[in-house]
């Protein structure tokens, strides 16, 4: 019975553990009015610690603070950090008086996790006309997305809460998706290597009443979820070079390739226009038209009924698709995340080894390599290289500009050619060998030899049986006991 009781208090108590651990996960979340700034204005900001369900979570900590462009009033939070009091910081964000992209970086010091904040630095005229139209903002996406406005006329990268007006366009690229949500609540999924532009996006955005909402499909595929409309005469529609398709709160597709347009109805209905003959269709929950760019006009209410299909595609598998698609989509671009960060490491690589034998081989510029202790071996090739040891039997072997290598104690040798190379021994039986211009050798203690050739070479050696040989254009140095 004891026993039993025994068992009972310690599972109690590891459930206790488990709860409390899991209920320690945190998040440090930025909150800004607008992603929105107009430019030399300030801007509150607030830093909350919450849990995963979005409650406050009463700890003391210190962040680190960096804005990428313009600056914050409280200068000591950029140099010394900014501390969580209560789960809770605030300081002021200064906008820059050039237009452009700006970040907020936030970096807890207690986990190491950055998150950043994108931030929009527009003028005056931009800050009027996003305030008096309505607006969609980009809610998610993944890959790389693309939007060009009516001020800047050039593509620039996406921004999460960006909001997007009138005469706006959006581009996704391959391995690309983006959601769009307007003011009145009505969803545009953006697939994969579209681009869409806002006509026209207008209505009461304090009572998300949509009045207008016309969109230009340029190429490609987007879905939409619209929320019914209630003014008379609204209009939601989606228009391509060879058919418009207009509705009154539905769920519908629209496609555009290469001159032929497709609009599939998953729920309501969807009236369409096909502009090369002025006819108007009505597509039906789970119907489909094709509306090509160039089609003979075709007279008579059979034909017109020919050009409306069924097709068997319910919402639900729509949504689970595009939901499996914008997964596959995420995974390729971690994929491609994981792989660019690859090659930079092969870019700059480093290799730290501790003790016993070991050996380290980096190529390519910005290499460094370290051992300590044992025998030990380090070879990097091309500029920038380092090589040091210390301990034990080591060789270093660096080639190109701007190597340096170092050794410590016991047995060691170096080799570095060509320009700005330079080797240093230290204790017991030591070798140095340069090639080429600005060499420089140092030996001291226990048995070395230095041997340089071409201009600008330096060699030293201090204590026991030294030998030093320079040749060409050199100046040799010999130092040690008389």
């Amino acid at each position: 019975m004891i026993r039993n009781k025994k068992k009972i208090y310690l599972m109690v108590l590891i459930m206790l553990v488990v709860f409390s651990g899991l209920s320690m996960a945190s998040n440090i979340k930025i909150k800004i009015e607008d992603n929105m700034l107009l430019s030399e204005s300030e801007k509150k900001v607030s830093l909350r610690l919450e849990d995963e369900s979005g409650e406050i979570i009463k700890d003391d900590r210190e962040l680190m603070l960096k804005v990428t462009r313009g600056g914050v009033l409280e200068n000591e939070y950029l140099n010394k950090g900014i501390e969580l009091v209560n789960g809770q910081a605030e300081f002021t964000y200064l906008a820059p008086k050039k237009l452009g992209r700006s970040e907020i970086v936030i970096i807890d010091t207690q986990t190491n996790k950055s998150i950043q904040k994108p931030l929009i630095i527009i003028n005056r005229k931009q800050l009027q006309r996003h305030s008096e139209s309505g607006y969609a903002t980009i809610t998610d996406f993944e890959g790389e997305v693309l939007i060009k406005s009516v001020e800047n006329n050039s593509w620039d990268s996406a921004v999460k809460g960006q909001k997007l007006h009138k005469d706006d366009f959006i581009k996704t690229q391959i391995n690309s998706w983006s959601i769009i949500t307007l003011f009145d609540g009505s969803e545009i999924t953006i697939e994969p290597s579209t681009e869409f532009k806002i006509v026209n996006l207008t209505g009461d955005v304090n009572n998300k009443q949509l009045d207008q909402g016309i969109f230009k499909l340029i190429v490609g595929k987007v879905l939409n979820k619209v929320n019914e409309l209630t003014g008379r005469g609204s209009r939601f529609e989606i228009e391509t070079d060879s058919a418009t398709a207009g509705v009154r709160g539905t769920y519908f597709e629209v496609s555009y390739q290469e001159g032929e347009n497709l609009v599939r109805v998953y729920e309501g209905s969807v009236k369409t226009e096909d502009k090369s003959s002025d006819r108007v269709y009505v597509v039906n929950e789970k119907e489909e038209i094709t509306v090509a760019q160039e089609v003979e006009d075709s007279a008579g209410e059979e034909n017109i009924q020919n050009q409306i299909k069924k097709h068997n595609t319910t919402q639900e598998e729509k949504i689970k698709e595009i939901e499996e698609k914008k997964e596959e989509i995420r995974k390729i671009v971690l994929e491609n995340k994981a792989n660019a960060n690859s090659n930079i490491n092969n870019n700059s690589s480093e290799n730290n080894n501790s003790g016993g034998n070991s050996s380290n081989s980096s190529s390519n510029s910005g290499s460094e390599n370290n051992n300590s202790g044992g025998n030990s071996s380090n070879s990097s090739s091309n500029s920038g290289s380092e090589n040091n040891n210390s301990g034990g039997n080591s060789s270093n072997s660096s080639s190109n500009s701007g190597s340096e290598n170092n050794n410590s104690g016991g047995n060691s040798s170096n080799s570095s050619s060509n320009s700005g190379s330079e080797n240093n021994n230290s204790g017991g039986n030591s070798s140095n060998s340069s090639s080429n211009s600005g060499s420089e050798n140092n030996n001291s203690g226990g048995n070395s030899s230095n041997s340089s050739s071409n201009s600008g070479s330096e060699n030293n050696n201090s204590g026991g049986n030294s030998s030093t040989s320079p040749s060409n254009n050199s100046i040799g140095k010999k130092g040690g006991p008389k």
